[in-house]
């Protein structure tokens, strides 16, 4: 789950990523222009072990082994000429917390006035 938070002042907003039991070698976070793009995988392994049946040879049991592999990929939109310098990411135990410009407030060019 991912939950967002703006600052006070309303120019940032942080993010902050739910991923338990997700290795840091399996998230990746990539700056692409006026997007953030994150990513990340699991995997789950799990077995049992079951009785042959009569069709099998042998007797006794056998060991089934399941490996489950799933991939997310989130997308954060930023404001146009974000620069990477106002990007912020951390990694706290669980959690992935980046920090970003928000898009909502915009950045105002100086106002030229001939004569004045």
């Amino acid at each position: 789950s991912v939950k967002h938070r703006e600052s006070a002042d309303g120019l940032t907003v942080t993010a902050i990523f739910d991923l338990p039991r997700v290795k840091k070698d399996d998230m990746h976070v990539s700056f692409q222009g006026n997007r953030l793009v994150v990513s990340w995988r699991t995997v789950k392994i799990t077995e049992r072990e079951e009785p042959l049946d009569a069709n099998d040879l042998g007797s006794g049991t056998r060991i089934l082994r399941e490996l489950e592999h799933k991939k997310y990929c989130r997308t954060i939109p930023l404001p146009d000429g974000t620069r990477f310098e106002e990007i912020r990411a951390a990694r706290d135990g669980r959690h992935l917390v980046l920090t970003y410009p928000n898009i909502s407030t915009s950045r105002a060019s100086p106002i030229v006035r001939d004569g004045l």
